[in-house]
């Protein structure tokens, strides 16, 4: 069997992401290992023929918020015992994510889906899915709507 001693975990410091965490906490706890969190801010919003580039001015107003965020959420990863380290990157979020792993050798990843439907997975596709067919690991995919952990409280 192949120990796991780094965990990558995307994040996107939305609503799922307390849920995520916790479920993250708990992995990193079983396997002893190292948590490497992932932000990803986009150069553009949108994809294709929608892509509205951002401004230089606002992607760097937007990355000194997320650093901020990121070190909040690395201390107090390390303040409740976990080795932990948090990545910042602007660029597309599924190459910067499998660039991010493999450039920390995580040993797993751990990813939230957040249930894209319709139309909008159509026109976007789904950065978990997509990630899933390029990362080097094995990745953990957690609903956020049905996670086991919140439901046995």
């Amino acid at each position: 069997m192949i120990k796991v001693n780094k965990i990558a975990v995307p994040v996107d410091f939305l609503g799922n992401t307390e849920k995520l965490l916790d479920y993250v906490k708990y992995m990193a706890k079983s396997h002893s290992a190292e948590l490497h969190l992932i932000h990803i801010i986009p150069v553009a919003y949108g994809e294709g023929l929608w892509s509205v580039p951002h401004s230089q001015e606002a992607t760097s107003a937007v990355k000194k918020q997320i650093n901020a965020r990121m070190e909040e959420f690395v201390e107090q990863f390390r303040q409740e015992g976990f080795a932990c380290n948090g990545t910042v990157v602007v660029g597309d979020p599924v190459e910067e994510i499998v660039n991010v792993a493999k450039k920390v050798d995580a040993d797993m990843m751990i990813i939230c889906s957040h249930g894209a439907k319709g139309l909008e997975k159509v026109l976007l596709g789904s950065v978990t899915q997509r990630v899933i067919k390029r990362v080097h690991c094995p990745i953990l995919v957690m609903n956020p709507y049905r996670n086991k952990l919140q439901e046995s409280d």
